[in-house]
């Protein structure tokens, strides 16, 4: 949470804090009931440190795709990926 939190801040857009703030709590739920899905611990560290390596790249198309896959890997209805079968 405080990494998504972070990440906002740096932003810098001030309404995209307050949105993040507003949506904090069911997003904390999300990810407490998404926990047990991921086959190792180390995956969560994993795909953040891909998001950060992103934003340090500092390139727009690097942190859009980062992002983008970040968010798809828990968007529509397949598992995440090494999820128990």
């Amino acid at each position: 949470m405080a990494f998504h939190e972070a990440v906002i801040a740096a932003s810098g857009h001030t309404q995209a804090l307050q949105i993040w703030r507003t949506i904090q709590p069911r997003v904390r739920a999300y990810f407490v009931r998404d926990a047990p899905s991921h086959a190792s611990p180390q995956e969560i560290p994993r795909q953040h440190r891909a998001l950060l390596d992103a934003l340090r790249s500092g390139t727009a198309e690097e942190v859009d795709r980062a992002a983008m896959e970040h968010i798809e890997t828990y968007l529509g209805d397949d598992p995440p990926p090494n999820a128990p079968a």
